[in-house]
């Protein structure tokens, strides 16, 4: 059988290190060896994020991920405002 995911809008904030994510459960934004990366606490676990990545959230289980930037723009679009403001 097929199945296809069920549309379900959701938040998306372009991280960059001091922007501020509301809602989002960041363990911490630091400088590592790496660079700058973001730590999010998800339901599989704590992810890494690099700037320039999103969060995304909250889902359908109140869950925040991070996605990569290319993978972002193949995957996501924008929802545009509707009359009603949302």
């Amino acid at each position: 059988m097929l199945y296809k995911k069920r549309p379900h809008a959701v938040e998306a904030t372009q991280w960059f290190p001091g922007v501020e994510i509301a809602g989002a459960p960041i363990v911490r934004q630091h400088n590592g060896e790496s660079g700058l990366t973001l730590k999010l606490k998800t339901l599989e676990g704590v992810m890494l994020g690099n700037a320039g990545d999103w969060v995304v959230g909250p889902g359908v289980a109140n869950e925040y991920w991070i996605v990569r930037e290319d993978v972002f723009k193949q995957t996501y679009e924008l929802v545009p405002l509707t009359s009603e403001g949302t």
